[in-house]
């Protein structure tokens, strides 16, 4: 069967999971802005397209509450050439993007929704949210399977993230496996945060890796002591993949994150500081907080990762379309 995998332009978190399911069963990705940028940096063949969002709103947020309401904020032309690549193939995998699963059905294909935030469709990449709760329920109706790529409970870092659905299957962690390179840096840095990161450069300096500076940092998280993150939760999952604590430096506002860090906070496998509050004095408590983590629980995520098979759980799916 021919598929092709749909994911949103805005970050790093869901194309580097798309990657690996790209990579393994040799799907075409669709992708633009920030997603297309890492599959440049990665050396990858995609299909580009432009932005499909006619405009992105400022300030007060607005309540969306139906399907044609939503889609004045997208350009037609491009929207088209979606629903015509959807129709090329047999089905689509969306990760976390609404207008994708609405393209899909527009075009009536089968499609895999990848997500690890069910409680409210944020997105239509930022635009407007939050989607009125009876909106987000109908367009969690469009795919087969919802797929949600982390650890089965308890350890389910998404866990204040996902909401009752009978759909919802649980695969674990879509991580790629990298060769891993020896260093001796305490911390690997992980964020397309410009300002952050240069705000962590000054507080770190040499002791740390950083993302800008290596592309891809798969390879280094092994020899890390911490990884530190804005709190997305494909790098807390890779992070735990590897039994390695972590610290996010994360946006409140962000109810997704926040949730992230109340969980790994409750289960002491992690820290939250507010953004706005990381200041360079954390540094040097950094080490006496590194100890009061459970090293057992720790560990646990490592062998965990390691026997679960996320591929083999959607080929066990795509297979069902047949």
């Amino acid at each position: 069967m021919k598929g092709l995998i749909f994911t949103e332009g805005n970050g790093y978190g869901h194309i580097s999971r798309d990657y690996v399911v790209s990579e393994e069963l040799n799907i075409p990705i669709m992708t633009f802005g920030m997603a297309a940028e890492y599959l440049k940096i990665r050396k990858k063949r995609y299909i580009s397209i432009p932005s499909p969002y006619k405009i992105e709103t400022k300030g007060k947020t607005k309540i969306v509450a139906n399907l044609r309401q939503i889609m004045k904020y997208f350009n037609p032309s491009i929207t088209a050439e979606m629903i015509r690549k959807f129709k090329e193939v047999d089905f689509v995998i969306v990760d976390g993007s609404p207008i994708g699963l609405i393209l899909a059905k527009f075009a009536g294909k089968k499609s895999i929704f990848i997500t690890n935030d069910t409680s409210s469709l944020v997105g239509i990449n930022g635009i407007e949210r939050p989607i009125a709760g009876e909106l987000n329920k109908l367009i969690l109706s469009y795919p087969e399977k919802i797929l949600v790529p982390d650890f089965p409970p308890p350890f389910t870092i998404a866990k204040y993230n996902l909401m009752e659905n009978a759909n919802i299957k649980i695969i674990g962690p879509l991580i790629e496996k990298a060769l891993q390179k020896r260093h001796e840096k305490d911390y690997l840095v992980v964020t397309t945060n410009k300002a952050l990161e240069n705000k962590l450069k000054l507080a770190f300096g040499e002791n740390a890796i950083y993302s800008s500076d290596v592309g891809n940092v798969k390879p280094y998280y092994e020899s890390s002591k911490l990884v530190i993150c804005h709190g997305g939760h494909t790098t807390i999952a890779e992070a735990l993949s590897y039994g390695k604590p972590v610290l996010a430096i994360y946006d409140k506002s962000y109810s997704e994150r926040s949730n992230h860090v109340r969980f790994i906070e409750e289960n002491k496998i992690g820290y939250g500081i507010e953004e706005n509050m990381f200041d360079e004095s954390y540094v040097k408590l950094l080490p006496e907080i590194i100890e009061t983590f459970d090293k057992k629980k720790l560990m646990a995520y490592r062998k965990i990762s390691k026997r679960l098979k996320p591929i083999d759980e959607i080929i066990k799916i795509i297979n069902e379309f047949k």
